[in-house]
């Protein structure tokens, strides 16, 4: 390329060294030219101290913050807030607008177990309580839905089960080693609901089997005996429960209590409700005769270590 630049019409070819000297020269003039058009053009120079510095930040900046907010397009978490945990259904602590008498009553067991023990530690403030809610605290709320027995469910349509049911969780594998509970739980689950001195004790995966999902709730197992328990007839059916998801889908079909209402309804239910209210609060109370009233199968289950 540099010696057929070099050729001249008639004229003799200089030396290679010549060649590549002019070769440079034009270079460093096309370079001079272009350094002083520099300033007039729009592509300028970001040296510090000169109005280019100013103008080429600012084009950074904006690069910067389109490409910030491209990447943050796809990130839920930082352009769109966590949302919030949707509120309880109001009316959860009013009274009854019928007579108790013609109320029938269901109790999510597992999710009212921990409000218990929450009043308790506003009481004992110098405790440090750690429970297990699958060993012998089923057996107190099967007792305190004994107690509501004297005020609750007299009269009422007729129904498969008793006019007050316990529903109770299953122990997650994930959650607890003891291999015991697990097995005796799930071997009740099994079997059914079964009575308990005209008090109905019902476990997760009875009737609906969620095992695949590895849900351990009681929730869907609740869901589907409050549609069997409304379909047939006008039904004045309450739910007592502490989680937040089933009491706003529940609420569509039954009423929805909270626990802070069940222990007021047991206080008015004379000397069994406040025993069974006191055994609840972690109140000095022998639970033992409660077990030896439960059946067999359920007391190992509640006993099981």
């Amino acid at each position: 390329m540099e010696s057929s630049a070099c050729q001249t019409n008639g004229a003799a070819v200089p030396s290679r060294g010549r060649c590549r000297l002019r070769a440079n020269l034009r270079r460093a003039a096309v370079l001079t030219l272009l350094v002083a058009a520099w300033p007039q053009t729009n592509f300028q120079l970001c040296t510090r101290g000169t109005l280019a510095v100013r103008s080429c930040g600012r084009t950074l900046r904006t690069r910067r913050a389109a490409m910030t907010h491209a990447r943050e397009r796809f990130r839920w978490g930082r352009r769109y807030p966590k949302p919030e945990d949707p509120p309880f259904p109001p009316g959860m602590d009013d009274p009854l607008p019928w007579p108790t008498e013609t109320a029938e009553i269901m109790i999510d067991a597992h999710s009212v177990i921990p409000w218990f023990w929450a009043e308790t530690a506003k009481i004992e403030e110098d405790l440090d309580l750690r429970h297990d809610k699958f060993s012998f605290w089923p057996a107190r709320i099967a007792k305190a839905g004994q107690a509501l027995l004297s005020r609750f469910g007299l009269s009422r349509p007729p129904s498969p089960w008793s006019p007050i049911i316990t529903v109770f969780d299953l122990p997650d594998p994930g959650n607890t080693w003891n291999g015991q509970q697990i097995k005796r739980y799930r071997s009740l689950a099994r079997q059914g609901p079964r009575q308990f001195n005209n008090v109905t004790l019902a476990f997760s995966q009875s009737y609906v089997d969620t095992s695949a999902r590895e849900n351990y709730r009681c929730d869907r197992e609740i869901m589907y005996m409050l549609d069997m328990l409304m379909r047939p007839y006008p039904r004045r059916q309450i739910l007592v429960t502490e989680d937040v998801k089933l009491a706003r889908e529940a609420n569509t079909i039954c009423h929805v209590r909270s626990a802070r209402w069940l222990n007021e309804e047991l206080l008015k239910s004379g000397p069994a409700g406040v025993n069974a209210s006191e055994a609840l609060m972690s109140i000095e109370y022998d639970f033992q005769p409660i077990m030896e009233e439960l059946p067999k199968a359920v007391q190992i289950a509640f006993a099981a270590r």
